[in-house]
Protein backbone atom coordinates (compact mmCIF):
# COMPACT_ATOMS: atom_id res chain seq x y z
CA UNK A 1 0.00 0.00 0.00
CA UNK A 2 0.98 3.53 -0.05
CA UNK A 3 0.67 7.08 1.79
CA UNK A 4 -1.86 9.03 -0.37
CA UNK A 5 -2.36 12.76 -0.32
CA UNK A 6 -5.97 13.86 0.49
CA UNK A 7 -6.56 17.81 -0.04
CA UNK A 8 -9.50 19.69 1.66
CA UNK A 9 -11.95 20.89 -0.07
CA UNK A 10 -13.15 23.57 1.98
CA UNK A 11 -16.89 25.33 1.93
CA UNK A 12 -15.40 28.26 -0.85
CA UNK A 13 -13.13 26.05 -2.95
CA UNK A 14 -14.16 27.29 -6.56
CA UNK A 15 -15.48 24.69 -8.97
CA UNK A 16 -12.36 24.82 -11.29
CA UNK A 17 -9.48 24.39 -8.34
CA UNK A 18 -12.06 21.36 -7.36
CA UNK A 19 -11.26 19.88 -11.01
CA UNK A 20 -7.73 20.86 -11.03
CA UNK A 21 -7.06 18.75 -7.86
CA UNK A 22 -9.11 15.62 -9.64
CA UNK A 23 -7.07 16.20 -12.88
CA UNK A 24 -3.84 15.75 -10.73
CA UNK A 25 -4.91 12.35 -10.13
CA UNK A 26 -6.21 13.40 -6.74
CA UNK A 27 -8.83 10.57 -5.57
CA UNK A 28 -9.94 11.13 -2.02
CA UNK A 29 -11.36 14.35 -1.73
CA UNK A 30 -11.61 15.46 2.48
CA UNK A 31 -14.89 17.65 2.14
CA UNK A 32 -15.80 19.82 5.00
CA UNK A 33 -19.06 19.98 6.42
CA UNK A 34 -20.65 21.03 9.18
CA UNK A 35 -21.54 24.86 7.85
CA UNK A 36 -21.93 28.11 9.61
CA UNK A 37 -25.79 28.31 10.94
CA UNK A 38 -28.51 26.55 12.60
CA UNK A 39 -28.78 22.83 12.67
CA UNK A 40 -31.63 22.86 9.93
CA UNK A 41 -29.69 25.56 7.99
CA UNK A 42 -26.48 23.52 8.18
CA UNK A 43 -27.79 20.63 6.65
CA UNK A 44 -29.63 22.61 3.79
CA UNK A 45 -26.49 24.07 2.88
CA UNK A 46 -24.44 21.04 3.26
CA UNK A 47 -26.89 19.10 1.37
CA UNK A 48 -26.78 21.52 -1.43
CA UNK A 49 -22.70 21.81 -1.58
CA UNK A 50 -22.11 18.04 -1.43
CA UNK A 51 -25.18 17.44 -4.37
CA UNK A 52 -23.21 20.36 -6.22
CA UNK A 53 -19.66 18.70 -5.80
CA UNK A 54 -21.21 15.21 -6.56
CA UNK A 55 -22.90 16.28 -9.86
CA UNK A 56 -19.57 17.74 -10.51
CA UNK A 57 -17.22 14.50 -9.99
CA UNK A 58 -19.51 11.76 -10.56
CA UNK A 59 -19.10 10.79 -13.91
CA UNK A 60 -15.13 10.82 -12.79
CA UNK A 61 -12.86 7.82 -13.35
CA UNK A 62 -9.46 7.15 -10.73
CA UNK A 63 -7.53 3.89 -11.31
CA UNK A 64 -6.51 4.20 -7.60
CA UNK A 65 -10.22 2.05 -6.11
CA UNK A 66 -11.84 -0.62 -6.55
CA UNK A 67 -14.57 1.00 -8.09
CA UNK A 68 -12.50 3.41 -10.22
CA UNK A 69 -14.75 6.23 -8.73
CA UNK A 70 -13.61 9.11 -6.74
CA UNK A 71 -14.23 8.61 -2.98
CA UNK A 72 -15.60 11.36 -0.56
CA UNK A 73 -14.02 11.77 2.98
CA UNK A 74 -16.93 13.89 4.95
CA UNK A 75 -14.84 16.03 7.98
CA UNK A 76 -17.99 17.27 9.87
CA UNK A 77 -15.90 18.70 13.05
CA UNK A 78 -18.46 18.08 15.68
CA UNK A 79 -20.92 20.22 13.94
CA UNK A 80 -24.29 17.87 13.67
CA UNK A 81 -25.32 18.11 17.72
CA UNK A 82 -27.60 15.27 17.40
CA UNK A 83 -28.02 11.91 15.46
CA UNK A 84 -31.38 13.11 13.90
CA UNK A 85 -29.62 15.95 12.32
CA UNK A 86 -27.10 13.17 11.04
CA UNK A 87 -29.06 10.83 10.04
CA UNK A 88 -30.77 13.30 7.43
CA UNK A 89 -27.62 14.09 6.03
CA UNK A 90 -27.07 10.59 5.26
CA UNK A 91 -31.12 10.44 3.95
CA UNK A 92 -29.74 13.43 1.49
CA UNK A 93 -25.98 11.67 0.73
CA UNK A 94 -28.42 8.74 -0.56
CA UNK A 95 -30.97 10.57 -2.36
CA UNK A 96 -28.45 12.21 -4.34
CA UNK A 97 -26.60 9.21 -5.18
CA UNK A 98 -23.43 10.29 -2.93
CA UNK A 99 -23.84 7.90 -0.08
CA UNK A 100 -21.76 5.13 -1.52
CA UNK A 101 -18.73 7.19 -2.73
CA UNK A 102 -18.29 8.14 1.18
CA UNK A 103 -15.68 6.43 2.27
CA UNK A 104 -15.29 8.45 6.03
CA UNK A 105 -17.31 10.30 8.10
CA UNK A 106 -15.11 11.94 10.44
CA UNK A 107 -16.31 13.21 14.25
CA UNK A 108 -19.79 14.14 13.48
CA UNK A 109 -21.21 15.14 16.95
CA UNK A 110 -19.68 17.93 19.28
CA UNK A 111 -17.13 16.44 21.85
CA UNK A 112 -20.32 16.02 24.77
CA UNK A 113 -22.09 14.42 22.74
CA UNK A 114 -22.32 10.55 22.30
CA UNK A 115 -24.12 8.26 20.04
CA UNK A 116 -24.75 4.99 18.58
CA UNK A 117 -23.09 4.96 15.44
CA UNK A 118 -23.06 1.45 14.33
CA UNK A 119 -26.18 1.14 12.72
CA UNK A 120 -24.97 3.98 10.10
CA UNK A 121 -24.35 2.84 6.59
CA UNK A 122 -21.14 4.95 6.45
CA UNK A 123 -17.69 4.28 8.11
CA UNK A 124 -17.69 6.96 11.13
CA UNK A 125 -14.38 8.02 12.56
CA UNK A 126 -13.30 9.74 15.75
CA UNK A 127 -10.38 12.04 15.71
CA UNK A 128 -10.84 15.66 18.30
CA UNK A 129 -12.89 13.66 20.78
CA UNK A 130 -9.51 11.28 21.00
CA UNK A 131 -7.46 12.04 24.27
CA UNK A 132 -6.10 8.70 25.30
CA UNK A 133 -6.47 4.94 24.90
CA UNK A 134 -9.87 5.23 27.05
CA UNK A 135 -11.51 7.30 24.53
CA UNK A 136 -10.59 4.70 21.69
CA UNK A 137 -11.99 2.28 23.59
CA UNK A 138 -15.45 3.91 24.50
CA UNK A 139 -15.68 5.02 20.95
CA UNK A 140 -15.54 1.55 19.18
CA UNK A 141 -17.91 0.16 21.27
CA UNK A 142 -20.23 2.97 19.97
CA UNK A 143 -19.74 1.81 16.65
CA UNK A 144 -16.85 4.21 15.23
CA UNK A 145 -15.37 2.39 13.08
CA UNK A 146 -11.83 4.47 12.70
CA UNK A 147 -9.38 6.09 14.67
CA UNK A 148 -7.90 9.24 13.39
CA UNK A 149 -4.06 9.42 14.46
CA UNK A 150 -2.80 13.05 15.41
CA UNK A 151 1.10 12.19 16.21
CA UNK A 152 2.72 15.50 16.27
CA UNK A 153 -0.15 16.97 17.88
CA UNK A 154 -1.36 14.57 20.73
CA UNK A 155 2.13 13.11 21.01
CA UNK A 156 3.98 10.03 19.37
CA UNK A 157 3.79 7.61 22.55
CA UNK A 158 -0.17 8.27 22.75
CA UNK A 159 -0.55 7.58 19.41
CA UNK A 160 0.95 4.58 19.13
CA UNK A 161 -0.83 3.50 22.23
CA UNK A 162 -4.39 4.63 21.09
CA UNK A 163 -3.26 2.84 17.27
CA UNK A 164 -2.50 -0.17 19.15
CA UNK A 165 -6.08 -0.30 21.19
CA UNK A 166 -7.70 -0.26 17.94
CA UNK A 167 -5.84 -2.58 15.67
CA UNK A 168 -6.21 -5.34 18.77
CA UNK A 169 -10.09 -4.20 17.70
CA UNK A 170 -9.64 -4.31 14.23
CA UNK A 171 -10.45 -0.93 13.72
CA UNK A 172 -7.91 0.98 11.35
CA UNK A 173 -6.52 4.02 11.92
CA UNK A 174 -5.33 7.05 9.82
CA UNK A 175 -2.67 9.80 10.35
CA UNK A 176 -4.97 12.91 10.05
CA UNK A 177 -2.66 16.27 11.26
CA UNK A 178 -0.90 18.16 8.94
CA UNK A 179 -0.65 21.44 10.38
CA UNK A 180 2.78 21.02 11.99
CA UNK A 181 6.51 21.74 10.97
CA UNK A 182 8.21 19.93 8.51
CA UNK A 183 10.02 17.39 11.19
CA UNK A 184 6.80 16.80 12.78
CA UNK A 185 5.38 16.47 9.48
CA UNK A 186 7.66 13.38 8.54
CA UNK A 187 6.66 11.58 12.22
CA UNK A 188 3.39 11.83 10.86
CA UNK A 189 4.23 10.07 7.25
CA UNK A 190 6.49 7.42 9.30
CA UNK A 191 3.44 6.57 11.10
CA UNK A 192 0.99 6.54 8.48
CA UNK A 193 3.70 4.05 6.41
CA UNK A 194 3.51 1.88 9.13
CA UNK A 195 -0.53 1.08 9.71
CA UNK A 196 -2.06 -1.66 8.05
CA UNK A 197 -3.81 -0.27 4.33
CA UNK A 198 -7.12 1.19 5.55
CA UNK A 199 -10.20 -0.25 4.16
Amino acid sequence: HFVARVPLVTYNLPERELLNLVDEGHFLLKIKIGQAGSQSRMLEKDLARLERIHKLLRDRRTDQTENGRLAYYLDANGRYENRETLLALVAGLERNGALGRVVLLEEPFPDDREYEVRDLPLRIAADESLHGVEDVRRKIELGYGAVALKPAGKTLSMSVLMAAEAQSRRVPCFVADSACVPLLLDWNRIVAAHLPAFP
